[in-house]
């Protein structure tokens, strides 16, 4: 799945379990697993600098394999969304590297992996906000100059993001105040 041809930007799972029908979210276990791409992968140099990893970084260095890191992740999935539950997975500007990747290694053909069956449903914040004039987030309301989810989330929560590009961090900064 990693081609020389193809520029490697993701490297990190996270995941958190709320309580979506509630107006009282709470955060009550989260997944955060660095992977390590193959010694083949040609790392995206915007990726490296907006993230701080590159090949030789200890994070990457000592983490799993993407197969194994998938596993225990599809594993924490699998303790939160059972019998009629159904999860979806949310990435802020995620159509432009994460989805692609998950795609790659679970539903494209030839794929090795599987996606949790009960995961059926995709999200972007970043596409939903920036397309939909509508919502109070969209600059046209709020006079946001960006979409970056550190803009986003001071604007909703009125405190700086801290440790943006940290997968557990992200999620965490989606759930309601």
């Amino acid at each position: 799945m990693w081609s020389n041809s193809t520029f490697c930007c993701f490297f990190q799972l996270g995941g958190v379990e709320d309580s979506a029908l509630s107006k009282d979210v709470m955060i009550r276990e989260g997944f955060n697993e660095y992977f390590r791409p193959p010694l083949s992968a040609n790392w995206n140099p915007i990726c490296r600098e907006k993230t701080g990893l590159h090949p030789h970084h200890l994070k990457i260095l000592q983490a799993d394999p993407f197969e194994a890191v998938w596993s225990r992740f599809k594993n924490y999935l699998n303790k939160y969304i059972y019998g009629k539950k159904r999860g979806i997975i949310i990435a802020w500007n995620g159509v432009s590297c994460d989805v692609e990747w998950l795609y790659r290694y679970t539903q494209a053909p030839g794929s090795i992996l599987t996606f949790p069956p009960r995961v059926k449903y995709y999200m972007d914040p970043y596409r939903e906000i920036s397309r939909s004039p509508g919502c109070e987030i969209h600059a046209s309301k709020s006079k946001l100059q960006s979409y970056t989810l550190s803009s986003v989330h001071n604007f909703v929560k009125g405190e700086k993001l801290s440790g943006a590009h940290c997968s557990l961090v992200d999620a965490k900064s989606l759930e309601e105040k």
